[in-house]
């Protein structure tokens, strides 16, 4: 399995384990940099959709255990942002790429999912106020009794960050292994 693949199959685990198991936890999770940075690396035109049937499968199986329909709006409207921040991947899949492109690119992700997202379940829940003080609370506080909407956005940016920040270190590790050896047999006579 490549190193790509590793990173997708690792960050949909983490997905599943941390809602099973970590709710303090909750959105500390590489998802958004699942889609990234597998569109980024991967250089097949389709091998990147794999990540997002992957993503699909992760809701499916999280919908069915807190007892939601297995496809809800909610898991459209995140498939729909995965696919857009999967094709603003793709645009960095080439020579272009550095680790700092990367991860600025992950950085603006999660912004994003965190903005529609957290606009969805203003727009979707009546407990919120069809206000633009009810937006800002979707955006900051969330709904009384609940965790924060920015502690969830705290914890996506650790995660995303964290493991978009793991996966460059393994590539620039191995390209430095390949280097070397390339190197070493580059001497011998």
């Amino acid at each position: 399995m490549s190193l790509i693949g590793v990173f997708v199959v690792l960050g949909l685990s983490l997905r599943i384990l941390v809602a099973y198991n970590l709710p303090a936890m909750a959105n500390f999770v590489p998802l958004v940099a699942v889609a990234f940075v597998s569109s980024a690396f991967i250089t097949s035109r389709l091998a990147w959709i794999l990540p997002l049937i992957g993503l699909l499968l992760a809701d499916i199986v999280l919908n069915c255990h807190h007892g939601f329909a297995p496809i809800a709006p909610w898991t459209a409207v995140s498939l729909a942002c995965y696919a857009l921040i999967a094709c603003f991947g793709r645009r960095l899949n080439g020579p272009e790429r550095s680790p700092s492109t990367v991860l600025k690119g992950t950085f603006i992700s999660v912004l994003g999912f965190y903005l529609v997202s957290n606009s969805f379940a203003f727009v979707g829940n009546p407990l919120y106020p069809q206000s633009l003080a009810g937006w800002l609370q979707a955006l900051s506080f969330g709904i009384p009794g609940y965790p924060p909407t920015l502690l969830f956005l705290r914890n996506s940016l650790l995660g995303n960050l964290g493991f978009t920040a793991i996966y460059l270190l393994a590539v620039a590790k191995l390209q430095g292994q390949r280097q070397q050896r390339f190197c070493m047999t580059a001497r011998l006579p």
